[in-house]
């Protein structure tokens, strides 16, 4: 977990274009004795996967306003949720970028980040696009139920 911001280039080894808004899948490496994982990326949005071994969604990181003020969602099986912002590691600009990092962050816009994923999500498998909607949405509900 925490692997966001993949350096992504286009099938003729191009960075991609910063106009594309819909989630395409990259290569992830997978590495031995960890699940499987499957890796999304477009302008806005990072989503990551990962996979048990019967094949059934156990954790996912959505990365969204990646462009802005970039924050992740991570949910784990079964209702475990964590809500961060992303220190990009490009804070100073005298240094080297260092590689980013989940910092406590408590800003989120359910509605607008589930129809903006909604619009990201039309080439991912389905079963993962509604999971994770459903899960942005029920990420709202915990929030107001601790209020």
């Amino acid at each position: 977990m925490g692997e966001l911001y993949a350096k992504v280039e286009s099938s003729q080894g191009e960075p991609m274009g910063e106009s594309n808004r819909i989630l395409r899948e990259i290569t992830a490496k997978q590495r031995p004795g960890e699940m499987r994982r499957r890796w999304f990326y477009s302008r806005d949005f990072e989503l990551i996967v990962w996979i048990d071994d019967d094949g059934c969604i156990a954790e996912f990181q959505l990365a969204y306003d990646k462009t802005a003020v970039p924050h992740a969602l991570t949910w784990s099986f079964p209702d475990s949720f964590q809500h961060t912002g992303v220190d990009t590691g490009e804070t100073h600009p005298l240094k080297p970028k260092a590689s980013p990092i989940l910092v406590a962050d408590g800003a989120f816009e359910p509605n607008r980040i589930a129809e903006a994923f909604r619009a990201a999500s039309v080439e991912i498998p389905r079963e993962f696009a509604e999971l994770v909607e459903a899960k942005i949405r029920e990420f709202a509900v915990h929030q107001a139920d601790r209020a």
